[in-house]
């Protein structure tokens, strides 16, 4: 019996020890979410930043990073989370959660951190600083039109070392395929990668192989700032994302990764979120502590050209390295201006490195040639010129006052992305057009016409130059009008494309002339068609712009005819959000004309 009774007793102990426990446990559980609660961190702009809310939404919304998934709400993803630390779970996957959170719950009782695989990466990347990084765009090609965004993990200097990792959240594309390409992308999304790889592997690809430029923006962050964003990177490893090209995409990735430093991050970008964009936040933010600029050759060979401004003195240059008389450049020969001097010094040194990639000058030559240049200090500060900081808004609405052969119509125009030849296009290279999903609209008392729809509308005109030989270039896929032998209006689905030269006559002054060919599709036949395309653009005093051109086009409605088409327009820059155009066009042949007045206003945003 008294075993029994002993045992009983002993039992019933434990039974009350363990309920204890368990209600004591769950009591601090509560405790610890009900201050989460009542402190409303669910709310907070860092928290919404970690899990990626846009306008309300999550923008991973799957259960690899999500705890709460199946029932998702700001709320319910904070009491999930709270209690999987408590509970030793999922620590290491959320570092960033884990610090955060830790830091605002005092007398938390999260399980203590330690994962050995988070403190390898720790370790190996050694981070001191972020950079913010812009590759700039390339407006003839699918996968770099727009740009590209991405950080930079700087280390601590060790062993008088920097180690540089690049950060970057991208998609592969694998087609072609124009239409095929907008239907991946903006329907049915396209696998997303999120990958940290040499900074150094990162940049080589965008200036050597995509002769794309680089800046980099070094971000003034607090330590904790910094530690939330590297530790978050951690978080995004292995996720499974879908990337949109206009919902959900490496800059919109880098965008929400910023808003963690302020409760009022500003974000104007409500629609369509751009590497540029990117970049213009974090500058409205006071973000950027200062800024580098790395040029392609290409792009610091016409840089350099342009400054010189002596096509006869580069084209001498050039032809004495062509030629391997590397002693001509004594210092007599430099220009006695000191900043001609100077510009003059770099063009050797940057077009033969320019050769040395291309394998027309040995490593020898190469060193030869610029150890002679050494004797002075001749570097040249590229980081305010032609920034994209400074480049217009890429999405624009446009209200306009059109006359068609004497009949008025309102029109409307919208623009998501990104630039029209219209625009104050300075800040680039190239004078260039990208036009991704423009819709223009006339209408009257009576109906609404739907004039135009630019699916993929690119015009890239790059100026000739003996030394890169570039080709201007254009390709549109639209829904646009075409004309007959009458100048009667067909609406067809268009695809066309073509190239040509391109000179600059003066920095404010450029022609152009390039040949296309085309097809016009609707339900009632199919033909080809061709048309030249011959332009001039200047830029005025007092911000203005003028664009003329001429096209000769000819067997549209393959009614084996041609027609003319000659358009100038008139833009007034008033500030750097709005444009005012004034355009005349007409169209004519033997027979026919039709003439067009347009008034137009441009808001950029």
């Amino acid at each position: 019996m008294f075993k029994i009774s002993f045992v009983s007793e002993k039992k019933f102990f434990f039974s009350l020890l363990f309920i204890f426990i368990f209600f004591s446990s769950s009591f601090a559980s509560s405790l610890t979410v009900n201050n989460a609660l009542e402190k409303k961190l669910y709310d907070s702009h860092v928290w919404k930043a970690l899990l990626h809310i846009r306008n309300g939404k999550p923008s991973i919304n799957n259960s690899t990073f999500l705890l709460s998934h199946k029932n998702f709400s700001l709320k319910n993803e904070l009491i999930k989370t709270i209690n999987d630390f408590e509970n030793g779970l999922n620590i290491c996957k959320y570092p960033a959660r884990y610090f955060w959170l830790k830091e605002q719950l005092s007398g938390n009782r999260f399980k203590e951190f330690d994962c050995k695989d988070f403190n390898i990466y720790i370790e190996k990347t050694n981070p001191e600083d972020l950079e913010l990084i812009f590759a700039s765009e390339n407006v003839s090609s699918p996968s770099s039109m727009m740009g590209h965004v991405f950080f930079n993990i700087k280390s601590k200097k060790e062993d008088e070392k920097i180690r540089q990792n690049a950060v970057s959240f991208f998609t592969v594309i694998d087609t072609f395929n124009i239409p095929l390409l907008i239907t991946k992308s903006t329907i049915t999304g396209m696998k997303g990668y999120f990958i940290l790889n040499p900074y150094k592997k990162s940049i080589n690809k965008y200036l050597y192989e995509e002769q794309r430029s680089i800046w980099e923006y070094k971000l003034k962050l607090t330590e904790e700032q910094k530690k939330l964003i590297i530790y978050h990177f951690w978080e995004l490893k292995d996720i499974d994302m879908t990337y949109f090209f206009t919902g959900f995409n490496c800059a919109t990735m880098i965008d929400d990764i910023l808003s963690i430093t302020n409760e009022h991050y500003i974000n104007n970008n409500a629609l369509w979120v751009t590497p540029k964009d990117v970049i213009k936040n974090a500058e409205k933010n006071n973000l950027i502590s200062n800024t580098k600029m790395i040029p392609s050759i290409e792009w610091e060979i016409k840089m350099l050209d342009e400054n010189i401004n002596n096509s006869e003195r580069t084209n001498e240059i050039m032809d004495l390295i062509n030629k391997k008389k590397f002693d001509s450049f004594s210092e007599s020969f430099f220009s006695k201006d000191y900043k001609i001097k100077k510009l003059e010094k770099q063009f050797i040194s940057t077009y033969s490195r320019y050769l040395l990639n291309k394998s027309l000058i040995s490593r020898k030559e190469y060193l030869k040639l610029t150890q002679s240049l050494e004797d002075e200090e001749y570097i040249i500060s590229l980081e305010n010129y032609k920034n994209p900081i400074k480049t217009f808004d890429d999405t624009q609405l446009s209200l306009s006052n059109v006359n068609i052969d004497k009949k008025g119509y309102m029109g409307i125009t919208f623009l998501p992305a990104s630039n029209s030849i219209y625009d104050d296009n300075r800040e680039y290279f190239s004078e260039n057009s990208l036009k991704i999903g423009e819709i223009d609209l006339l209408f009257n008392k009576d109906k609404v016409h739907l004039n135009n729809i630019n699916i993929y509308d690119m015009k890239l005109l790059i100026p000739w130059n003996n030394i890169t030989n570039d080709i201007s270039k254009q390709f549109n896929v639209s829904y646009q009008k075409h004309y007959d032998e009458n100048l009667n209006k067909l609406n067809v689905l268009n695809l066309s494309g073509g190239m040509g030269l391109t000179t600059k006559l003066h920095n404010d002054i450029w022609i152009y002339g390039l040949t296309n060919v085309g097809l016009g599709l609707n339900f009632e036949k199919t033909y080809p068609y061709a048309f030249s395309d011959l332009g001039f653009i200047m830029y005025e005093i007092f911000n203005m712009k003028t664009v003329l051109s001429h096209k000769f086009i000819y067997n549209q409605d393959n009614a084996n005819e041609y027609y003319q088409n000659v358009m100038l327009n008139q833009a007034l820059f008033i500030d750097k959000q709005i444009r005012f155009d004034v355009s005349f066009e007409k169209l004519f042949n033997d027979e026919y004309e039709k003439k067009i007045i347009s008034l137009k206003l441009n808001y950029f945003f």
